[in-house]
């Protein structure tokens, strides 16, 4: 997505989370959590995604989230700059669950993905980072497709007790929001746990009858459901992309906890 120079923002926020379909019927929870914080500052939030396969996964994502976005309310009081402060969720994300796990309150191998995005208000630019397969998205409207700003596996893969402080701060990266000429001036972004791109990336699903879904047709109507046009704002933005996603996830034969939150960012 393009840069442009600084400017003044407000944010708005809403999510939304579907547990996978073969959770309920195994009668297991969902494993992804997510959190955000606002105050004259900056706006964050964030999505945690429990890893599957391990125990406990949804009491890590919360530990996660809760712990990304208290570090951001506590530390807003302090005179960091926003850069500092996005690494300083991170790593309040890290320590919420490492904690946990040293007064045995949490299972040793529970695990969590995390992604997360902190915008300045004063000037528009947003920091984001990530650790496992979770990711960010920018919704490119003129091109009518969603845009992936995460990039796969992150260098600090998972938030466990070998998750450092310096694999965080890597992982940070600064973007300037753009400045659009004409109205609404609104960018859109979407945090979401790996079900969503699971769902729009694999090519090797079925139907009931084997044949292959039409991801073409999958990801239009994935990124027709969050449009400005059907989904003014963000709480609608993120039920009708987890219920878009639900819908081609079980036609699909997917099975996956679908998690999303959506932030938009407003010029003022």
């Amino acid at each position: 997505m393009p840069n442009f120079a600084p400017h003044p923002v407000e944010v708005f926020i809403g999510g939304h989370a579907e547990t996978g379909y073969a959770h309920v019927q195994a009668g297991t929870p969902c494993e992804d959590s997510f959190a955000w914080h606002k105050n004259p500052a900056v706006a964050a939030a964030v999505v945690g995604d429990g890893l599957g396969g391990y125990p406990e996964g949804d009491k890590a994502s919360a530990l996660v989230t809760t712990g990304y976005a208290n570090a951001i309310r506590d530390m807003s009081r302090t005179s960091m700059g926003p850069q500092e402060l996005a690494v300083a969720g991170m790593e309040g994300a890290h320590r919420a669950i490492r904690q946990e796990k040293v007064r045995g309150q949490l299972h040793r191998k529970a695990a969590s993905t995390i992604v997360a995005n902190l915008v300045d208000l004063r000037t528009g630019t947003f920091y984001f980072g990530w650790a496992g397969d979770s990711g960010l998205h920018y919704l490119n409207e003129k091109e009518g497709r969603l845009d992936l700003l995460t990039q796969g596996h992150s260098e600090g893969v998972v938030m466990t007790n070998t998750y450092t402080g310096n694999r965080a701060k890597a992982q940070w990266e600064g973007h300037v929001m753009p400045r659009y000429n004409t109205t609404p001036d609104v960018v859109r972004l979407v945090l979401a746990s790996d079900g969503l791109d699971r769902l729009r990336q694999r090519r090797d699903m079925r139907v009931a009858n084997g044949t292959r879904p039409d991801m073409a047709k999958v990801n239009a109507r994935i990124t027709d459901a969050i449009s400005l046009r059907n989904a003014p704002t963000p709480h609608e933005a993120a039920y009708n992309l987890v219920h878009a996603s639900a819908a081609n996830t079980i036609k699909a034969g997917w099975a996956d906890d679908t998690t999303v939150v959506v932030m938009d960012i407003y010029r003022k």
